[in-house]
């Protein structure tokens, strides 16, 4: 990490302990998680079964002081019984990102930041998680929720879900006023996700700008707030430049989140334009979302529906028209057992939700995948995590159809004590045609996991 990315966060410290009003925390996450996979396979004596667990520790310590806040989190992870042979899946790809090693472990600097805000204002420099979509509240704790769960980080995410996660070096800038805010961002990707062989190091050369300017719900249309963004990626690594030629993209868009204490619904749409190496880049995609929730009912049950697509690509020939993911988190919308990304792909899902008590939830979620343009491969991915992949993976499609497969994951989670979470879930994946096709011996899948989450 170099010594401009860490100086003001130090600077900011050593002002914030000079203050006798200087506020300390310290606070922690531990998690601990075993999956078990029957993945589908290209050939038959490929190996489709296989577990294995993860663990991670995060530590924390927060210091307040007038108008800075300076913060620091260290992290170490472990997976052991990752699979040398896997055919297929996360497994597979742990494995291939951490040089090989079956049990790999590593430890680091997660974050390290200081913020200043004055009146209405508010920069944040230095290492920092950043998730696009969720740059202010609505003033409502189930939207807020669900803003986070649905619409946050469908461009710019940290990841969460795999055992490294994502995070990024740069700076954060916002104006919050009680209509509006505006915020704007300058960030490097670091490496991360399931790449523990060099994790929370920055890219060569995977750069993010762009900005926000948010209407605050209700303040133009009813329930509803409007948000409008632009994000710039630009990816110049050498790996990258000669597979494909560097990246200078832009994406636009505008989205509408909105809804009540029983209705909810959103709406996203963005154009990307810019250079794919040598070609134009011409790309579009869109996601609809709505939902109601009979609170008064036993259980609470919360019904979502939605539908999503990603521009594909018809010809190698001119303009490159395939919809880029950039870095989000896609485990979040695309199934449990992570065969999908947001490019080339036309799907609808359902959600069913249950909340019993307060205490815990359980949600039954169905999806549909199908190719956007049959013409164009199967893309998995969730971003760059290293300066040797794109972060993104692509199958041909043999088929000549277009039904990539159906998904079916349940999940349940137990909140046991204030700090203490429990979960327990899977996914089966049938595979369609494409799976069929791309992946012969076997295209239907199985997914299992439980996790347990400590807080303090």
């Amino acid at each position: 990490m170099r010594w401009p990315v860490i100086a003001v966060p130090l600077l900011s410290a050593v002002v914030g302990w000079a203050q006798p009003s200087a506020q300390w925390a310290v606070s922690g996450e531990f998690r601990l998680r075993a999956e078990g996979f029957q993945t589908p396979a290209p050939a038959a004596d490929d190996r489709r079964d296989y577990v294995f667990t993860s663990a991670r520790l995060r530590l924390n310590l927060d210091l307040a002081s007038g108008p800075w806040r300076f913060h620091a989190a260290g992290q170490g992870v472990g997976v052991r019984e990752l699979p040398a042979d896997a055919a297929f899946g996360i497994g597979r790809s742990y494995y291939l990102a951490s040089g090989g090693d079956v049990t790999p472990t590593a430890a680091g600097l997660l974050e390290l930041s200081a913020t200043f805000s004055r009146r209405d204002s508010t920069v944040t420099a230095g290492r920092q998680p950043y998730a696009d979509g969720f740059e202010t509240r609505t003033g409502l704790e189930r939207l807020d929720d669900l803003k986070r769960a649905r619409l946050a980080e469908r461009l710019v995410g940290n990841w969460e879900w795999v055992v490294v996660g994502r995070r990024f070096d740069g700076a954060v800038a916002a104006v919050e006023r009680e209509r509006t805010n505006v915020s704007v961002f300058a960030l490097r990707v670091l490496s991360g996700g399931i790449n523990t062989a060099s994790p929370l190091e920055r890219l060569e050369a995977v750069d993010l700008f762009g900005g926000t300017a948010t209407i605050k719900r209700g303040a133009v249309l009813r329930r509803t707030e409007v948000r409008m963004f632009e994000v710039a990626y630009r990816d110049s690594r050498p790996a990258t430049a000669a597979a494909s030629g560097a990246l200078a993209l832009h994406t636009f868009g505008v989205s509408l989140f909105g809804g009540d204490e029983t209705n909810d619904w959103l709406g996203w749409v963005a154009v990307q334009r810019g250079e794919w190496g040598r070609a134009s880049q011409r790309a579009w995609a869109a996601i609809g979302e709505v939902g109601h929730q009979w609170r008064e009912a036993t259980a609470r049950p919360w019904l979502r529906l939605g539908a999503a697509y990603a521009s594909g690509d018809a010809t190698a020939a001119g303009d490159h028209r395939t919809f880029f993911n950039l870095v989000p988190t896609n485990h979040k919308w695309y199934g449990a057992m992570d065969y999908v990304a947001f490019s080339n792909l036309a799907t609808v899902y359902a959600h069913f939700i249950l909340a019993p008590t307060s205490r815990w939830q359980v949600e039954l979620a169905a999806h549909h995948f199908r190719l956007a343009e049959r013409r164009d491969g199967w893309v998995l991915g969730s971003g760059a995590f290293d300066n040797a992949s794109l972060g993104y993976q692509q199958r041909r499609n043999f088929s000549g159809g277009s039904h990539l497969g159906d998904e079916l994951d349940l999940t349940g989670r137990l909140q046991a004590t204030p700090k203490l979470t429990l979960e327990l879930g899977g996914g089966r994946f049938f595979g369609g045609e494409v799976a069929e096709a791309s992946l012969p011996a076997a295209a239907d899948g199985h997914f299992l996991y439980a996790q347990l989450t400590w807080r303090f």
